[in-house]
Formats: C-alpha cells, structure tokens, sequence
C-alpha cells in the first residue's frame, strides 16, 4: 500500500469513525488500566526465602518436611457431584492416596509461601504439584473492625480452590507399569486443590480424567454428555499451627484471633452482633430508574433447575420434598426439605434440612444503585427488600457489563466474591477476575442484613448460598435475579427488573471495551 492511501481514508469521513474507534480504544485501555494502579502484589523478580513464620515451622522438622495424613473413601463415597472414573477404587489401593508431604521452596517470591505437594497411595503411585502458592487457598480478609467476624466466617466456611492443568504440566502422576494404572494417569488431565468448606484447615485433592470411551453410546441414549470422570479424591487437615500461620502472614492487618474460625456458632453470634457499614465498602454515584416486571412468587413461575448443578441435584433427591413444589408461590405455603451437606461431604436426604422461605412473600423491591470507582459506571449495587421484608439483600460492585459473558452471573455471600476456584498460574481475565489481583474498590461483595438494625444475618441459618444474574434475551436490557437456596440444590425467589435505556447504553459500550 503506498503511504498516501492511508491520509486520504483517514481525511473521509471514515477517518473521523476510525479516530473516533481509537479514541474509545484507548479510554478503555486507560479506564481498564486501573486495575494495574492498585494492585499490591510485589514484583516477582523480588524473591528471598519463605516468611518467618512459616520457615520457623518447616525447620523444626527432621527431613525439614510437614507430613499429611489423608482420608480416601474410595468405592464408598456415592454423593460426588462427579460421575466416577472406571479406575476410580477399582483396585482400593490405586489413587486412593493415604500419605503425602508438603516441602518448602528455598526461595519464592515475596508475598508467596511456595512448596511442592506429593500424595502417596498404598500402591506407591505418586500424585505431585509444585511451587504450588499455598496463601492462595487461605481466607483474605479485606474488611476492617468488627466486619472481620462476619466476612472470617464467610471465608472460611466457603471452598477455595485452584485448578493445576496437565496440558500446562502444572501437576503430573508417578505410576507403575502395569497398562490398567498407566492408562487411567494419561488421562487425566486436572488436580484440584482445596480448602474445605466444611471446617477450617480441612483441605482435599481432586483428580478428574477425560474419558470418550463411551461417547457413541451417550450420544444415542438419555445419559448426561459429561466426559469427565473423578480418578481420585482425598482429604487431609492441614497441620494447626501452619494453617495459623499462613493466615496471620497473608493477613498482617488482622484484628481478631484467627482461633474464632475454629467455634462456627461462637462466630456467628459475634458475627451477627456487627451492623455493616456499606460506606465503608463502596460511594454510590447515583440511583437508577428501573421497572421490576415480575417478582416470581406472584406471576405464577413455575420453579425449574436453573444449571447442570441443579438437574443432578434434583436427580439425586437432594430435594427431598419436590413433589411439594411446583411454583414460587409454593415454597411460601410449605418448609422446604433439602438434603443435609455432612462428614466428608456426603448428602444425607434421609436428615434433610428443613427451611422455611414464607417470608419472602414480602421481598418485593428491587433498586439499583451505580458505584462511584475510576474504573467505570457500570459497576452496580443491587438491594432486595420491601417495606414487609423482615431482612435484604446487598449485592454490590457488579459490573453489568460482565453479565454478557456468562449465561448465569454467580455471585457468593461475602465481602470479596470474586470467583474462588482459580488457576494455579493466575491471569486476571473478564471472564473468571482472580481476587487477588483486584484492587479494593472493585472487590464484590453480596450480604444478607436485618432490615430494622442493618446487622449482619447468617444467609446459611435461612438456607441461601447464592445469587444468580443474567440477561433474560439478546435485547440485554431485562435483568433475571434469582436467590439460590443452600448447597445450591433450588431457586427459591426470583425477579426481573428493566434497565433504563441510557444505562443500558453505557452498559454496551462497556462491554465492547471489554471485547
């Protein structure tokens, strides 16, 4: 092309759209830009040996390694929310891992606590994961003053964990050589790692395997098209005094004993004693004008599982008393009975849960608030309430825009809601935000409170784990809010709100930043 092309296109008016594109292409890279302004993350070529505190643990032990002591219950274990490998307990002693050693790195970058992990079963097949950051699956605590009881117990009593890739050979497996075992390591292709949510320094390791074998026959007959298959699955307690010390390095500002954790009903009792400053965690720009359409208790909506999740739960009978419920409307007239999350994590329909939502007969009022940040004025505060709802709901720093890249947007209780499952080797994406690289005024956070006192409420005590958002079409301007119950077996409330055009304007030309 010869270099006068170009100034003639750009003297078109074509020149002025294309100038007009660049100009909005480099407000996004700024506006977006303000994610790398906070971050407090050191540099990683800043590296030195491991924290006090944590050294100090390392090196009173002989070989200088913490041994791990692990709990398989192989062919037993029938609640898995994964359908199981044809090797999984096929032989009790393979990938039914029993022992395992966690050792230190001599140097780690600064705000890292990096070891290498290896499993161990009765075969002595070796499952290891290295320079594996374990202060990424201990709670962080971003609030401060009284709010830490209630966001310490929300953090610890929900799973954290990271996903180690095959492909990126994040993790490997150490077999024998017969062809059964051999065969079954190449397939997998996931270790997870993470912290349980059923007790403090209760951890476990996941091994997933791809498996096609059965495809063609899935294919033609009614079984659920899910190709993944869990090899292997243990648990283990992470010794006390190093559980301690992780969280007291990666939370220096900590003004609570991180012992509390430990007394579930004691914290929850301080925890529900704070009455929430919603100052403290964000500046509201503005009020939006919206429309509620339709609150789902009182159009007459009929309750269907709303993910895969869902389906496999009903499936289950992990809702003990569906055939009770058809509509909203129902769950207003009658407790709900839902399956108990218990030990290891078996569900237990025979010692369900019991419920009771008839008060949301009086959440009917949904306003929409945006968010003062430097980022955007997309990033929205949701509240659910109504003038007979005894409490509300607070769902805030959502940025609507996000909303397009998935069909559901889940957002967990608690005060940095940012997804907790992540990968080993973090980049921060639109798609699935690490909340660790974020900075402080676009971390999430979604609570239950008491309308009368704005005290903190345990949504687990009242049986709700989650809010689901998205899109109700293509048109992008109908927002779908449903209130998720606990262990995400039902939605039990559900509403659609209308965005004001303008908004709904700034919302696209976020999005096409973010694309």
């Amino acid at each position: 092309k010869t270099p006068s092309r170009p100034r003639a296109v750009l003297g078109k008016p074509i020149g002025r759209r294309i100038a007009t594109w660049l100009l909005l292409s480099l407000a996004a890279l700024l506006s977006l830009g303000c994610y790398s302004l906070s971050l407090t993350t050191a540099s990683p070529d800043q590296t030195g040996p491991a924290p006090e505190k944590i050294a100090a643990i390392f090196a009173d032990r002989t070989d200088g390694k913490v041994d791990i002591e692990l709990v398989s219950p192989g062919g037993a274990y029938l609640w898995d929310p994964a359908e199981k490998d044809r090797f999984f307990a096929a032989d009790e002693g393979s990938f039914v891992f029993q022992r395992g050693e966690i050792s230190l790195r001599r140097e780690m970058p600064h705000g890292t606590v990096l070891v290498d992990l290896e499993f161990v079963d009765g075969q002595g097949n070796r499952a290891l994961a290295e320079r594996i950051d374990l202060l990424r699956l201990v709670p962080r605590i971003d609030t401060e003053g009284n709010m830490q009881y209630p966001e310490l117990l929300l953090e610890e009593y929900t799973r954290t964990s990271i996903s180690l890739r095959g492909e990126h050979q994040e993790f490997s497996l150490e077999t024998g050589s017969d062809d059964a075992t051999l065969e079954a390591a190449d397939r997998a292709y996931r270790m997870t790692l993470s912290n349980n949510c059923l007790d403090p320094s209760k951890w476990e390791v996941a091994i997933v395997t791809a498996d096609e074998s059965d495809f063609g026959e899935r294919l033609r007959g009614p079984t659920n098209l899910n190709q993944n298959r869990l090899l292997a699955h243990s648990w283990f307690y992470l010794e006390p005094a190093l559980y301690t010390a992780l969280i007291e390095v990666k939370n220096p500002q900590l003004e609570l004993d991180p012992a509390w954790a430990s007394d579930y009903d004691g914290l929850s009792a301080k925890a529900e004693a704070v009455q929430i400053d919603f100052d403290a965690l964000r500046q509201l720009s503005h009020r939006e004008s919206i429309e509620v359409l339709e609150i789902g208790s009182r159009s007459g909506r009929t309750i269907e599982p709303l993910d895969r999740e869902q389906y496999f739960k009903w499936d289950y009978g992990l809702f003990v008393n569906k055939d009770r419920f058809t509509t909203f409307a129902d769950l207003l007239e009658a407790p709900v009975e839902l399956a108990i999350y218990a030990d290891r994590g078996f569900y237990d329909p025979n010692n369900p849960k019991v419920f009771d939502y008839s008060w949301l007969t009086g959440l009917d009022q949904v306003d929409l608030g945006i968010i003062d940040n430097r980022v955007g004025d997309t990033y929205a505060e949701i509240t659910l309430g109504g003038a007979d709802s005894p409490y509300r709901f607070t769902i805030g720093n959502v940025d609507l825009a996000l909303l397009d890249e998935q069909r559901l947007y889940s957002v967990p209780f608690g005060f940095n809601t940012y997804p907790l499952s992540r990968r080993h080797t973090p980049r921060q994406s639109t798609i699935s935000y690490d909340q660790d690289l974020l900075p402080a005024e676009l971390k999430q956070y979604f609570l239950m409170t008491d309308a009368q006192s704005g005290n903190w409420v345990n949504n687990q005590v009242y049986g709700f784990d989650r809010v689901y958002l998205g899109w109700d079409s293509i048109d992008r301007d109908v927002i779908v809010i449903s209130l998720i119950s606990y262990e995400r077996i039902i939605p039990v409330w559900m509403a659609k709100i209308k965005l004001d055009d303008e908004l709904v304007d700034r919302i696209r030309i976020r999005r096409n930043f973010y694309s």
